[in-house]
């Protein structure tokens, strides 16, 4: 840059280009790093954080549950809603003597950078754990081993005891390890967690380990108020459980799903539910026995071959005279799935581990779901049946609707281009937490869409005095515009068509004049 370009900034400005360097930092502590962007690691602070905390413990011990040279088939785990302590004990391999301290405190020391081949632990990079330790008061690490021998170290505020690890004694020669930490609140901010939260955790967890009863999880609460109560999990059904509670009228008994390779495996359990007829897809995903959100790559690539796969079979051959046609919604609609996968060398987006992003999970998925369902079909043809009638119904119920949302934007003089739905309509930016706000004329909804929160309001003006439901018919409330276009906002259908559940909005609001109409 020219000499006299740099003489037109100030002196301060000169200082501070030159000083800038003072300002980089390099934290060189782990325990600093992690307190410091707790976000990055354990995605938030509060309670969905300290959630993934337990988590990273708890899974340690499914790990050790899911290794075939481990002996760990029993789980214990405590949790006082008061102090948040949260203790977990298995019957595994233990926590090696020497390392206690590297395991728990020093960065990207693991024994999961060299897996063997169907060994699908949810740890991959040697941080888990260490994170929950860096964000906690106090954690104590315990290991014991039939030998008779036992170890225990202290953490605390992240930091071990200057002594290491002390012996302690272990006269039943017990095997296994045990881990407890309360959260540092002055880290995390406000925890206050419940019994209840936590058993939903760990125990849907134990679900998705091998069925069939060997695994057992034994749950200890104590409330605030100090009663404690114990309930026990045995994985007899595996996945299938979750199924069984989250389907209110099965059409079909569950499809079942299973594969396994060196590098990947997946266990996929599915069915529909007629009570939701036209309703939405309730997907619950898990990636190495992390819970997962639904814009996973395993998730897309189990959906995709399952919607080609139903919709070629229904368009083809099952629909093949009709004037019904199926789109991959009708597959998606009503839909209660499980979709589980392990890959040994997951990759998530984040620590928190909410969304897993491995690639190759997507073709090995569409290989396994249409060769499996081909399977299927072949041996469930009953079950097929019926489950391409639910599908015939799903089409015939939305090509209804879409007939009754063509007559309501016909209905509408002014009708956006982009949107199908009223000019006049402000929509919100957002999608969550909507409000749609109904204004009596322009003038008023000028200042309303000034005030209003574009991420969740949205605004339709109405024209005066709208028709009145009570005095007139059906036919002639539903032919007037400003009624078809609020409903066609809504979007939630009418008559015997109208479902509260597809409504977009969690309030509708109507923004009066002070003046009284007549």
């Amino acid at each position: 840059m020219r000499s006299d370009i740099l003489a037109k900034y100030s002196k301060e400005m000169q200082e501070n280009i030159l000083g800038y360097k003072e300002e980089i930092e390099t934290i060189s502590q782990f325990v600093d790093a992690v307190r410091e962007t707790v976000g990055q690691y354990l995605g938030s602070r509060g309670n969905k954080g300290h959630i993934n905390m337990i988590r990273e413990v708890y899974q340690n011990a499914l790990d050790e549950m899911q290794k075939h040279d481990s002996p760990c088939h029993e789980i214990w785990v405590e949790y006082n809603e008061a102090t948040l302590w949260f203790t977990c004990r298995d019957t595994g391999r233990g926590i090696p003597f020497g390392k206690m301290v590297d395991i728990f405190a020093t960065q990207h020391t693991s024994s999961n950078y060299h897996k063997k081949a169907g060994e699908f632990s949810s740890g991959r990079h040697g941080v888990g754990s260490k994170v929950t330790n860096a964000c906690s008061k106090k954690f104590i690490a315990e290991s014991y081993l039939f030998t008779g021998e036992a170890r225990r170290i202290e953490f605390n505020d992240g930091h071990p005891w200057k002594h290491g690890e002390k012996k302690i004694p272990n006269k039943e020669k017990y095997q296994g390890s045990v881990v407890s930490f309360t959260p540092a609140l002055e880290v995390m901010g406000k925890v206050d967690t419940t019994c209840d939260e936590v058993e939903e955790l760990v125990s849907n967890l134990i679900m998705l380990t091998t069925p069939g009863g060997i695994n057992k999880l034994h749950f200890t609460g104590i409330r605030k108020n100090g009663k404690t109560y114990h309930n026990d999990y045995i994985n007899q059904d595996g996945i299938i459980t979750f199924l069984v509670a989250m389907t209110e009228d099965p059409v079909i008994p569950p499809i079942y799903i299973h594969d396994v390779k060196d590098n990947m495996m997946c266990d996929i359990a599915f069915t529909y539910d007629s009570s939701d007829l036209g309703g939405d897809a309730n997907i619950k995903s898990f990636a190495n026995m992390c819970p997962t959100i639904n814009e996973s790559t395993h998730v897309k690539g189990f959906l995709d071959p399952l919607c080609n796969y139903f919709r070629n079979y229904m368009n083809k051959i099952f629909l093949h005279n009709s004037k019904t046609k199926c789109i991959g919604n009708d597959i998606k609609s009503g839909l209660r799935a499980i979709v589980t996968v392990s890959h040994i060398k997951p990759d998530f987006s984040g620590q928190a581990k909410e969304i897993f992003t491995n690639p190759d999970i997507i073709p090995y998925l569409q290989t396994v779901i249409e060769n499996q369902l081909d399977e299927w079909c072949k041996m469930n043809g009953n079950d097929l049946q019926k489950l391409c009638k639910y599908f015939k119904d799903t089409a015939d119920l939305r090509m209804a609707e879409d007939v009754n949302k063509v007559n309501f934007v016909k209905k509408i003089k002014k009708v956006s281009a982009y949107t199908n739905l009223p000019a006049k309509y402000v929509k919100p930016e957002g999608k969550k937490d909507l409000e749609f706000i109904i204004t009596e004329g322009d003038s008023a909804m000028g200042p309303a869409v000034k005030a209003r929160c574009p991420l969740r309001q949205g605004i339709f003006p109405i024209r005066g005095k709208i028709i009145n439901a009570f005095t007139n018919t059906r036919a002639k409330v539903m032919d007037n515009e400003e009624v078809a276009g609020i409903a066609t906002i809504l979007g939630a259908g009418i008559g015997k068509n109208f479902d509260i559940n597809k409504c977009k909005y969690k309030k509708v609001i109507f923004m009066a004049d002070a003046d009284y109409d007549r």
